[in-house]
Protein backbone atom coordinates (compact mmCIF):
# COMPACT_ATOMS: atom_id res chain seq x y z
CA UNK A 1 0.00 0.00 0.00
CA UNK A 2 1.16 3.78 -0.78
CA UNK A 3 0.21 6.54 0.92
CA UNK A 4 0.90 10.06 -0.68
CA UNK A 5 1.36 13.14 1.54
CA UNK A 6 1.55 16.75 0.96
CA UNK A 7 3.97 19.05 3.29
CA UNK A 8 3.82 23.19 2.85
CA UNK A 9 6.92 25.48 4.02
CA UNK A 10 4.95 28.75 4.20
CA UNK A 11 5.82 32.33 5.02
CA UNK A 12 3.34 35.70 4.52
CA UNK A 13 5.71 37.18 2.47
CA UNK A 14 7.41 34.59 0.93
CA UNK A 15 6.26 31.87 -1.73
CA UNK A 16 4.46 28.71 -0.82
CA UNK A 17 6.54 25.82 -1.51
CA UNK A 18 4.54 22.31 -1.57
CA UNK A 19 6.14 18.69 -1.17
CA UNK A 20 5.06 15.74 -2.24
CA UNK A 21 5.70 12.68 -0.66
CA UNK A 22 5.20 8.63 -1.37
CA UNK A 23 5.69 6.54 1.26
CA UNK A 24 6.01 2.33 0.37
CA UNK A 25 3.87 1.86 3.13
CA UNK A 26 1.63 4.11 6.67
CA UNK A 27 4.59 1.87 8.86
CA UNK A 28 7.60 3.38 7.02
CA UNK A 29 9.30 6.64 8.10
CA UNK A 30 11.53 6.86 4.62
CA UNK A 31 9.47 9.42 2.51
CA UNK A 32 10.46 9.71 -1.02
CA UNK A 33 9.85 13.32 -2.46
CA UNK A 34 8.46 13.39 -5.75
CA UNK A 35 8.01 16.96 -6.51
CA UNK A 36 7.44 20.62 -6.02
CA UNK A 37 5.37 23.08 -6.77
CA UNK A 38 4.81 26.93 -5.91
CA UNK A 39 2.16 29.97 -5.34
CA UNK A 40 3.80 33.31 -5.43
CA UNK A 41 4.45 35.19 -2.32
CA UNK A 42 2.54 37.92 -3.95
CA UNK A 43 -0.48 35.96 -4.95
CA UNK A 44 -3.87 37.41 -4.02
CA UNK A 45 -6.85 34.90 -2.42
CA UNK A 46 -10.44 35.14 -2.88
CA UNK A 47 -11.69 37.28 -0.01
CA UNK A 48 -12.60 40.52 -1.24
CA UNK A 49 -10.78 42.17 1.22
CA UNK A 50 -9.11 45.34 -0.36
CA UNK A 51 -7.53 47.23 2.95
CA UNK A 52 -3.73 47.01 3.81
CA UNK A 53 -2.91 46.29 7.58
CA UNK A 54 -1.01 48.54 9.69
CA UNK A 55 2.16 46.60 8.60
CA UNK A 56 1.91 47.23 4.81
CA UNK A 57 1.06 43.84 3.71
CA UNK A 58 -2.44 43.50 1.78
CA UNK A 59 -5.54 41.96 3.50
CA UNK A 60 -5.87 39.48 0.56
CA UNK A 61 -2.46 38.40 0.29
CA UNK A 62 -2.60 34.53 -0.17
CA UNK A 63 0.83 33.23 2.44
CA UNK A 64 0.94 32.07 5.55
CA UNK A 65 -1.20 28.71 4.99
CA UNK A 66 0.66 26.05 6.12
CA UNK A 67 0.18 25.84 9.34
CA UNK A 68 -2.58 23.77 8.86
CA UNK A 69 -3.74 21.49 5.70
CA UNK A 70 -6.07 18.46 5.60
CA UNK A 71 -7.68 16.18 2.91
CA UNK A 72 -11.28 16.92 2.10
CA UNK A 73 -11.76 13.40 0.61
CA UNK A 74 -13.34 15.26 -2.94
CA UNK A 75 -10.76 14.85 -5.66
CA UNK A 76 -7.77 16.92 -5.26
CA UNK A 77 -9.07 19.06 -2.83
CA UNK A 78 -7.40 20.63 0.14
CA UNK A 79 -8.41 22.82 2.84
CA UNK A 80 -5.42 25.24 4.90
CA UNK A 81 -5.98 27.51 7.44
CA UNK A 82 -3.32 30.64 7.45
CA UNK A 83 -1.74 31.54 11.14
CA UNK A 84 -3.03 34.30 12.30
CA UNK A 85 -1.40 37.23 10.19
CA UNK A 86 1.81 38.92 10.04
CA UNK A 87 3.69 40.13 13.28
CA UNK A 88 2.84 38.05 16.14
CA UNK A 89 -0.87 38.76 16.54
CA UNK A 90 -0.70 42.85 17.23
CA UNK A 91 -2.49 43.23 13.61
CA UNK A 92 -5.91 42.87 12.92
CA UNK A 93 -5.71 39.86 10.36
CA UNK A 94 -9.15 38.66 9.35
CA UNK A 95 -9.37 34.55 10.20
CA UNK A 96 -9.57 32.22 6.92
CA UNK A 97 -9.67 28.78 5.43
CA UNK A 98 -8.07 28.94 1.71
CA UNK A 99 -9.40 25.81 -0.33
CA UNK A 100 -6.68 24.31 -3.00
CA UNK A 101 -6.50 22.20 -5.62
CA UNK A 102 -3.49 19.97 -5.32
CA UNK A 103 -2.57 18.10 -8.66
CA UNK A 104 0.72 15.81 -8.26
CA UNK A 105 1.94 14.04 -11.44
CA UNK A 106 4.50 11.60 -9.38
CA UNK A 107 6.18 11.06 -13.30
CA UNK A 108 6.98 14.26 -14.06
CA UNK A 109 7.63 15.01 -10.42
CA UNK A 110 5.37 17.80 -10.47
CA UNK A 111 2.82 19.70 -7.76
CA UNK A 112 0.24 21.91 -9.31
CA UNK A 113 -1.54 24.17 -6.48
CA UNK A 114 -4.11 26.60 -7.47
CA UNK A 115 -7.24 28.38 -5.47
CA UNK A 116 -10.15 27.47 -5.35
CA UNK A 117 -12.50 29.30 -2.80
CA UNK A 118 -11.43 31.47 0.43
CA UNK A 119 -14.00 31.27 3.40
CA UNK A 120 -13.85 34.18 6.08
CA UNK A 121 -14.15 32.63 9.43
CA UNK A 122 -16.52 33.93 11.85
CA UNK A 123 -18.72 33.52 15.56
CA UNK A 124 -22.18 32.18 15.46
CA UNK A 125 -22.97 35.69 14.99
CA UNK A 126 -21.29 36.21 11.93
CA UNK A 127 -18.67 38.74 13.50
CA UNK A 128 -15.14 38.20 12.08
CA UNK A 129 -12.32 36.40 14.03
CA UNK A 130 -8.86 38.01 13.77
CA UNK A 131 -5.74 37.04 14.85
CA UNK A 132 -5.31 39.77 16.87
CA UNK A 133 -4.42 38.83 20.44
CA UNK A 134 -6.87 42.54 21.68
CA UNK A 135 -9.72 41.03 20.53
CA UNK A 136 -10.04 39.04 24.06
CA UNK A 137 -12.83 39.14 25.87
CA UNK A 138 -11.27 39.06 29.43
CA UNK A 139 -14.57 38.34 31.35
CA UNK A 140 -16.11 35.95 28.87
CA UNK A 141 -12.77 34.26 27.10
CA UNK A 142 -15.06 31.51 25.10
CA UNK A 143 -16.24 35.12 23.37
CA UNK A 144 -13.47 36.55 22.36
CA UNK A 145 -13.07 37.15 18.61
CA UNK A 146 -9.34 36.41 18.62
CA UNK A 147 -8.22 32.87 17.06
CA UNK A 148 -4.67 31.75 16.06
CA UNK A 149 -5.82 28.80 13.82
CA UNK A 150 -2.80 26.14 13.95
CA UNK A 151 -4.57 22.90 12.70
CA UNK A 152 -7.40 21.79 10.54
CA UNK A 153 -9.05 18.82 10.12
CA UNK A 154 -12.32 17.93 7.86
CA UNK A 155 -15.18 15.50 9.67
CA UNK A 156 -17.26 12.89 8.40
CA UNK A 157 -20.31 15.13 7.11
CA UNK A 158 -17.55 18.03 5.77
CA UNK A 159 -17.83 20.04 9.00
CA UNK A 160 -14.43 21.69 9.51
CA UNK A 161 -12.95 21.13 12.85
CA UNK A 162 -9.90 24.57 13.63
CA UNK A 163 -7.86 24.38 16.75
CA UNK A 164 -7.17 27.95 18.44
CA UNK A 165 -3.92 28.44 19.90
CA UNK A 166 -4.54 31.90 21.91
CA UNK A 167 -7.69 29.03 23.92
CA UNK A 168 -6.83 26.46 23.47
CA UNK A 169 -10.43 25.70 22.04
CA UNK A 170 -11.08 23.47 19.26
CA UNK A 171 -14.07 24.82 16.70
CA UNK A 172 -16.46 22.78 14.39
CA UNK A 173 -16.91 25.20 11.66
CA UNK A 174 -19.82 24.85 8.73
CA UNK A 175 -18.44 25.12 5.30
CA UNK A 176 -19.67 28.83 5.43
CA UNK A 177 -16.82 29.68 7.85
CA UNK A 178 -19.15 29.93 10.56
CA UNK A 179 -18.91 28.49 14.28
CA UNK A 180 -21.65 25.89 15.48
CA UNK A 181 -19.98 24.42 18.62
CA UNK A 182 -16.78 24.35 20.49
CA UNK A 183 -15.42 21.07 21.52
CA UNK A 184 -14.49 20.86 25.31
CA UNK A 185 -11.00 20.91 26.36
CA UNK A 186 -9.71 19.29 29.46
CA UNK A 187 -9.07 22.03 32.01
CA UNK A 188 -5.61 21.22 33.05
CA UNK A 189 -5.05 23.00 29.43
CA UNK A 190 -6.74 26.41 30.10
CA UNK A 191 -5.93 29.36 32.28
CA UNK A 192 -7.16 31.09 34.34
CA UNK A 193 -6.38 34.70 33.57
CA UNK A 194 -6.41 34.99 29.47
CA UNK A 195 -4.19 38.55 28.45
CA UNK A 196 -4.20 40.37 25.23
CA UNK A 197 -0.15 40.62 26.23
CA UNK A 198 1.01 37.35 26.01
CA UNK A 199 3.62 38.10 28.70
CA UNK A 200 1.36 38.25 31.35
CA UNK A 201 -0.02 35.38 30.41
CA UNK A 202 2.73 33.85 31.69
CA UNK A 203 3.86 32.46 35.63
CA UNK A 204 2.84 34.42 38.44
CA UNK A 205 -0.18 35.49 36.36
CA UNK A 206 -0.54 31.66 35.58
CA UNK A 207 0.75 28.72 37.61
CA UNK A 208 -0.93 25.82 35.30
CA UNK A 209 -2.35 25.43 31.70
CA UNK A 210 -0.91 26.53 28.28
CA UNK A 211 1.83 28.51 28.09
CA UNK A 212 1.41 31.78 25.56
CA UNK A 213 1.84 31.29 21.94
CA UNK A 214 2.30 27.09 22.83
CA UNK A 215 -1.16 26.32 23.05
CA UNK A 216 -3.28 24.10 20.35
CA UNK A 217 -0.24 23.48 17.75
CA UNK A 218 -1.64 20.29 16.54
CA UNK A 219 -5.23 18.76 15.59
CA UNK A 220 -5.87 15.22 14.12
CA UNK A 221 -9.31 13.30 13.46
CA UNK A 222 -10.05 9.53 13.97
CA UNK A 223 -10.50 7.63 10.32
CA UNK A 224 -14.05 7.83 10.57
CA UNK A 225 -14.06 11.58 11.09
CA UNK A 226 -16.03 11.96 13.85
CA UNK A 227 -13.64 12.48 16.43
CA UNK A 228 -10.81 15.25 16.64
CA UNK A 229 -8.32 15.85 19.13
CA UNK A 230 -5.48 18.54 19.57
CA UNK A 231 -1.93 18.45 21.51
CA UNK A 232 -0.72 21.97 23.23
CA UNK A 233 2.40 22.67 25.56
CA UNK A 234 1.56 23.22 29.02
CA UNK A 235 3.72 24.12 32.29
Amino acid sequence: MRMFRVLTLTSMTEGLALIGILMTSPAMANPTLIGTGQISGTATDQSGLTDVLSDGTPHNRLGGFGLGIAYTGQGEQYVTVPDRGPTDGTTRYIDRVETLTIHVDAGAGTVSPSLNKTTLLTNGSGQNFTGASSAIDTSVPSSSLRLDPEGIRVGSTGQLYVSDEYGPYVYQVNQNGQRVSTLAVPSKFTIDHPNADGTLELPPNNASGRQSNRGMEGLAITPSGNNSTGSCRVH
